[in-house]
């Protein structure tokens, strides 16, 4: 089943009790996103039309990408295409803004595409950015990354 949407969306809010900085640091530090990004490093150079890939804990390459826009430590964008062949491989526009809100921060991120997207893909992203974004939240309030099943979470079992 196909989303009937060519603009397909997924967009997830999340509040983190840390400074805006330290965010920003975990989101663009290579050493730091395998610790709440399941084992996945984010290597970029962080500037407007660098390249940006998803490396996965092997070194193999999950997707490359390229910034569209950054303003740290306020907003990325990039876009985004997977290495993998297939119908539910479809390019997509990632966006993170994050936003001081009282003692904490709002995090938001939007994941849009151009194209028609499967069904099962748009519902797969839904399971998944959460559990990554609680991830980041996790480290950064405890200091200890958050211990969560990616096995039956890609499974679609969570």
């Amino acid at each position: 089943m196909t989303s009937d949407r060519g603009d397909a969306e997924i967009d997830y809010v999340i509040y983190i009790a840390a400074a805006r900085e330290r965010i920003w640091a975990a989101l663009t530090d290579a050493a730091t996103t395998p610790i709440w990004f399941f084992g996945r490093r984010i290597e970029s150079e962080w500037r407007a039309g660098s390249a940006l890939c998803y490396r996965m804990p092997d070194g193999g390459v999950e997707a490359r990408g390229q910034i569209i826009e950054i303003d740290p430590p306020r907003l990325v964008r990039y876009r985004l295409s997977p290495e993998r062949a297939g119908p539910a491989m479809i390019s997509s526009v990632i966006a993170v803004e994050i936003a001081e809100f009282g003692g904490m921060c709002r995090l938001e991120l939007r994941e849009e595409h151009a194209a028609p997207v499967p069904e099962r893909r748009i519902v797969a992203a839904r399971q998944v950015w959460p559990a990554v974004l609680s991830s980041l939240k996790t480290l950064l309030e405890t200091g200890r990354p958050a211990e969560i099943d990616v096995v039956r979470l890609f499974d679609g079992e969570a």
